[in-house]
């Protein structure tokens, strides 16, 4: 079982700009994400827990169905991450995207790089199993 770890990062008048928090098992991680994936401190932190994941050498679940928005920077670590990914010879999919967010990796052409599912559950399914 994967131990629960948690980031936060909020405004100094409370806005929440971007919690994570990983779950999972059976080598497979899902990083659930809230808010938003931008700018500097946000997207390194995703990247930062999506990087230990796959160095622990586990498959990832990237659940983005509370993330808000990704800018440039999140879209630039969601790249990282694929390519981390391919490198450790793991798989990533992305779950659960608002249609604001499902758009922009589209227009990215990011969206090409992720198989993309519009459920969480959908996602866990398409991960092979693993005997342990």
């Amino acid at each position: 079982m994967l131990c629960k770890e948690e980031t936060s990062l909020a405004k100094e008048d409370g806005e929440l700009r971007f919690s994570a928090h990983l779950s999972g098992g059976n080598g497979t991680a899902v990083l659930h994400c809230t808010g938003r994936v931008r700018f500097t401190r946000e997207a390194a932190s995703f990247a930062r827990m999506a990087r230990e994941v796959l160095a622990a050498g586990r498959n990832l679940i990237l659940d983005l169905s509370a993330v808000d928005t990704i800018d440039s920077a999140g879209i630039g670590e969601l790249v990282m991450v694929y390519m981390r990914a391919c490198a450790a010879q793991r798989q990533v999919r992305i779950a659960s995207p608002k249609k604001r967010v499902h758009d922009l990796l589209e227009l990215t052409n990011v969206s090409s790089l992720f198989q993309i599912y519009p459920t969480l559950d959908e996602a866990i399914a398409s991960l092979p199993r693993e005997v342990t």
